[in-house]
């Protein structure tokens, strides 16, 4: 209902332990979740004004694709989608 927004999420996998940074249009924080078979389940929370906004991704991985559904607490959910691009050192 109010746009898109382009974030950039870092992540490493240690098993199936997921953590990195998460990278928003004015701030950044860190990232953990996990991955269990397909599914995928990521937490963060960024500072936003004068508040924090806290977001849940929740979705499916397919090859180098992950997308699903996002919770952002009292605000309505949203779509969200990532690809996997090649590490630049």
């Amino acid at each position: 209902l109010r746009g898109t927004s382009r974030h950039r999420l870092f992540l490493e996998a240690s098993g199936n332990q997921v953590r990195g940074t998460h990278f928003g249009s004015r701030s950044s924080g860190e990232i953990r979740g996990s991955v269990d078979g397909d599914k995928v389940l990521l937490r963060s929370v960024l500072p936003v004004d004068e508040s924090d906004l806290s977001y849940i991704f929740e979705g499916t991985v397919s090859g180098a694709r992950m997308s699903g559904e996002l919770h952002l607490g009292e605000y309505p959910k949203a779509r969200w989608s990532a690809e996997r691009r090649p590490y630049a050192a």
